[in-house]
């Protein structure tokens, strides 16, 4: 894949990165006398990601770069894990559900560049050599994390149409420490076909490892002590079957609150060796509806149609300020023949970068005769939108981040 706008800010039309996956899973089910039952699974997972960019282009820093300042890395993270869950039927219309676990993550990176960095700035090596070698520290040491974790859950049927779920997790970090995140919904079936739930949530991202140990005079310094992102909400939700016609709709009203988020800040948007330092700020609060219908007119179409509206409060981060307040979304999916979909979407962002995108897509699910050949062809971007996304880096890309044009994607499937 390419690099977008580019690691430094600057296009780079010959830069390229690389995500190799390789994955693996054992899960077994022990035969627990009833009413017990439960899983045990262990998993790998490792993802190396290879590039070879140029970060800022020829001629960068008053021509002390005649071939750019750049950058080849390999980042190689091994993950583990370990869990195990066990439900039981419960008592008195309870249903219990405990879970514990052990994540184990291994990262180590190599790194070749071409610049130094100095009291007086960014000066040349004289050679394109390992960082190793140059005797500087790389963009991100190597570094281990450990997360063990544990949960319990009740799912009660206070009544015959209602029902309550109450849960928490504790994770405990080797690297940031402790982090408790508990869950409740109310659910009302309140005829066959009209359900309304109440629910609230915390929830929280880790901070990754570049958020704590990058270091990079182009990308970003990390902040050892910087606390994981928080978030809780609160969703009120009315669901509607209108029978016996093919017609549901659902309406989502909901308010949130974030705290510690993790911001990005440039030190110099502009400054072409100007690194972006991470740190905890203030969190965000707003408000918002989803409403969404989905309607088959004909056994062979089916419909869906959503608006999303949001509104934050004034003195919330610049973090918020950059999401969309209004999109709305339409889409159409056509069987017009056995085993022949086409599937057209259509998006439009109001504000604040104001867009629209429209996609096609054309599958088969039994090609060549075979019910084992899956082919899809997509259009995305179907009349080339010259659209842009707003982003925090305001002088070195006024216009926002530029978004794809019209671009083709194929698919084939096989099932053994």
């Amino acid at each position: 894949m390419g690099t977008g706008a580019g690691i430094g800010l600057a296009l780079d039309p010959d830069g390229r990165l690389n995500v190799d996956l390789f994955n693996t899973d054992f899960t077994y089910r022990p035969p627990l006398p009833k009413p017990w039952e439960g899983d045990i699974q262990a998993s790998y997972l490792r993802t190396v990601t290879k590039g070879d960019v140029t970060t800022l282009p020829s001629g960068t820093l008053r021509g002390l770069f005649p071939v750019g300042i750049r950058n080849a890395f390999t980042y190689d993270v091994n993950q583990f894990r370990l869990d195990a869950t066990v439900r039981h039927e419960g008592f008195f219309g309870h249903q219990l559900s405990f879970g514990a676990g052990v994540h184990r993550s291994e990262n180590a990176t190599e790194e070749k560049v071409n610049y130094l960095v100095t009291p007086a700035g960014i000066l040349p090596a004289g050679r394109f050599a390992n960082t190793r070698d140059l005797g500087i520290d790389k963009a991100l040491p190597d570094s281990e994390r450990t997360n063990i974790y544990a949960f319990v859950q009740d799912q009660w049927h206070l009544a015959p149409d209602w029902h309550l779920t109450a849960g928490l997790r504790v994770d405990r970090y080797s690297d940031f420490g402790t982090a408790v995140n508990p869950r409740l919904a109310l659910v009302w079936n309140a005829a066959p076909d009209l359900i309304f739930k109440a629910l609230y949530g915390r929830a929280f991202r880790a901070p990754s490892f570049f958020d704590l140990y990058g270091n990079s005079p182009f990308i970003l310094v990390g902040d050892r002590g910087i606390k994981p992102e928080k978030l809780d909400m609160l969703e009120l939700v009315a669901f509607k079957s209108w029978v016996p016609y093919p017609l549901s709709t659902t309406l989502n009203i909901f308010g949130y609150e974030t705290r510690d988020l993790i911001a990005i800040e440039p030190t110099d948007p502009l400054a072409f060796a100007s690194p972006s330092n991470n740190r905890n700020i203030d969190g965000t609060r707003g408000h918002g509806l989803e409403f969404e219908l989905r309607y088959d007119p004909v056994p062979d179409i089916r419909l869906k149609l959503n608006y999303a509206f949001q509104h934050q409060d004034e003195g919330t981060s610049l973090m918020g300020r950059i999401a969309p307040e209004q999109q709305f979304y339409g889409e159409i999916n056509w069987r017009f023949r056995p085993h022949w979909q086409l599937n057209t979407r259509a998006k439009w962002i109001v504000d604040p970068s104001g867009y629209a995108f429209v996609d096609l897509t054309l599958r088969n699910t039994e090609a060549a005769g075979a019910d084992r050949w899956d082919v899809t062809l997509g259009v995305n971007n179907l009349f080339d939108t010259d659209a842009h996304e707003a982003t925090l880096f305001t002088r070195a890309l006024p216009e926002g981040v530029p978004l794809p044009g019209r671009n083709v994607t194929a698919q084939i499937r096989y099932r053994f």
